[in-house]
């Protein structure tokens, strides 16, 4: 089989911070529980190997991050996710006396940055998301357009708003948010949206998509950087998601005399080169 591989590939900078960052919080403290607090990064095998080496993940599906911050006890180390998370979490980790090591990505966290002295302003993301949530939590003047209802209070903003949007969210999803709000504030503007790994990914995706009869994109589906990247290449034709190799095997992809190789940003190296290599091997 003929395999395009798309680039760039592998861990964007910020998950690789991330996971640097819960490794070095083990081993700067040995004898101590390290807590991950919520998913570091979307990518389970990932933190299955951090779980394998003696860390915590405290997932927000079992129970409020807040509720499970609160559960901590003093002396314990806790790593916040690459996503954000909201300011007051790290009072409380300060009054718990708890280790904290922040993995917050740089990109979600210059726009949080951004977000405190930007009014009126608009943000544009996923309700529920993490990132999201965090930023609505650090910026409570923001409003709020969510990307896949193209609802939310943002047409409630009195005058002109600024924009900014969430770091892993779509291209077209930025441009029919943009279309809405310019609709009633022709002069509003975007100050910051995809991050350039983001960007980058799609665009080479929308491209190798093309070339190829079929697409696999290597990711997990809790990631929403990696559902945008199935999202466009499904306009090119039939389109495969996996986690790693031992979903790729299972798939039959004997119809196929071509395919286009991508990966989201949670997507290590290493899975993603295995995959190529097993591709061509067919």
């Amino acid at each position: 089989m003929q395999v395009i591989p798309v680039t760039p590939f592998g861990y964007c900078s910020g998950v690789e911070r991330a996971l640097s960052l819960a490794l070095k919080a083990k081993r700067e403290h040995p004898k101590r529980n390290v807590y991950l607090l919520g998913m570091l990064i979307h990518n389970e095998t990932a933190l299955k190997e951090l779980k394998g080496q003696g860390l915590f993940v405290l997932s927000e599906k079992d129970c409020p991050l807040e509720e499970a911050l609160s559960s901590l006890k003093e002396g314990d180390v806790v790593v916040f996710s690459a996503h954000g998370h909201p300011s007051r979490f790290d009072e409380m980790a300060k009054k718990k006396k708890l280790i904290v090591y922040d993995a917050t990505c740089p990109f979600v966290k210059g726009n949080m940055g951004l977000g405190t002295k930007l009014n009126p302003l608009i943000y544009l993301g996923l309700r529920g998301h993490l990132e999201s949530e965090a930023f609505l939590a650090n910026c409570p003047r923001a409003y709020f357009y969510d990307v896949k209802s193209r609802q939310g209070n943002w047409q409630e903003a009195s005058e002109t708003p600024s924009v900014l949007a969430q770091t892993t969210l779509g291209g077209m999803e930025i441009e029919a948010a943009m279309q809405d709000i310019q609709a009633r504030f022709p002069e509003a503007k975007l100050i910051k949206g995809r991050c350039l790994a983001t960007a980058e990914r799609q665009a080479a995706v929308l491209e190798a998509s093309k070339k190829a009869d079929s697409t696999l994109i290597l990711g997990s589906d809790a990631s929403n950087n990696t559902l945008k990247l199935k999202e466009i290449a499904e306009k090119s034709g039939p389109v495969f998601l996996c986690l790693g190799l031992e979903e790729t095997r299972k798939l039959d992809l004997s119809l196929f005399h071509s395919i286009a190789l991508a990966s989201g940003a949670s997507t290590s190296k290493a899975t993603f080169l295995e995959v190529k290599d097993y591709l061509e091997r067919l």
